[in-house]
């Protein structure tokens, strides 16, 4: 495959968060199910684009959707910040009926006029997502909305893979070092700086609820 057609397929599949109330004549929205382990238990929904019709993409033929990715530019939020070595405590953890070991934070938006606009857009962005799964979700553990000031909130959260270790495998990155850069206690969190998060959007079902989350790909300065 070419890099203009790699690259084309990222232009597809790769949308700020904040574009997709403007984007919903070009991106057919959709849920589509994935598990690591083939069972129900484990399984996400994730939130794809459809391909109407089916197209032949790397090699595979009769690919009817596509996974997307999503990105938000802003700065990590001090409050219930767990991006690090040590990941989310335990107590958290069973708060939201996790047994894996994981790592979250809140990113909010930059102190300037221009980004607190764009995070209004992302939070319309998660509502016009959500509508396009097949049953109600619950948006509590992917975004909050002050009900003072309006300022958004969104969380994102990494799941450690079995036999992994947080150091070795949560991805935050220096751009100018091109190295991975895991904070191994809370003081080392880029707080104030901005940053740029890819991720995915998927629900899960707990509990008899269905949970939208915000799983984190990367997260890197700018």
């Amino acid at each position: 495959m070419s890099a203009f057609e790699l690259d084309t397929i990222y232009d597809h599949t790769t949308w700020p968060l904040e574009s997709i109330p403007g984007r919903l004549q070009v991106l057919d929205l959709c849920f589509r199910r994935y598990s690591a382990d083939g069972t129900s238990a484990n399984h996400l929904w994730s939130c794809a684009t459809s391909l109407k019709p089916p197209e032949d993409i790397l090699g595979v033929s009769g690919v009817d959707a596509l996974l997307l990715y999503f990105k938000v530019v802003g700065q990590v939020a001090r409050e219930a910040c767990y991006l690090t070595a040590q990941g989310v405590e335990s107590w958290v953890r069973d708060f939201y009926d996790e047994e894996q070991h994981f790592a979250s934070c809140w990113l909010e938006a930059c102190p300037n006029y221009l980004s607190q606009v764009e995070w209004r857009k992302a939070a319309v962005a998660i509502d016009i997502v959500s509508a396009a799964a097949a049953e109600p979700l619950d948006l509590s553990r992917v975004i909050c909305t002050d009900p003072i000031n309006g300022a958004v909130k969104l969380r994102i959260q990494f799941t450690l893979p079995t036999g992994k270790r947080l150091e070795n495998t949560l991805p935050i990155f220096d751009r100018t070092l091109l190295t991975r850069q895991v904070p191994s206690s809370v003081s080392e969190v880029p707080f104030d700086c901005t940053v740029c998060a890819l991720f995915t959007l998927d629900y899960k079902c707990q509990y008899d609820t269905n949970y939208l989350l915000a799983n984190l790909v990367s997260l890197s300065d700018l």
